[in-house]
């Protein structure tokens, strides 16, 4: 898997799911390190962001930023699939990537 991720010039960048209810696991953890380790760009999604209050969304978002070790210019963004919340914004993030 690393060679194909170093080697793929056609690859832009990995979209990296991360469930937002939970805490990221350590295949989140080690699969980030290879991207890392790789130097593809990476860009996480923290899903099922429907699932959580508002009050918790922050706090959720801030935890997984922190256990993924991500400087804090990392962008991650919420999304729903139900309601459609940042669609737009991952498709632009993609757009730009691949642009």
């Amino acid at each position: 898997m690393f060679t194909y991720l170093q080697e793929r010039k056609q690859l832009s960048v990995v979209i990296h799911l991360v469930d937002a209810r939970h805490n990221p696991s350590e295949k989140d953890l080690d699969m980030l390190g290879i991207l890392d380790e790789a130097e593809v760009p990476t860009l996480i999604v923290a899903t099922k962001i429907d699932k959580l209050k508002r009050g918790e969304r922050k706090k959720n978002l801030k935890r997984i930023q922190d256990m993924l070790e991500l400087d804090d210019e990392a962008v991650i963004i919420p999304f729903s699939s139900e309601t459609g919340e940042g669609r737009r914004e991952l498709w632009t993030y993609i757009e730009d990537f691949v642009g």
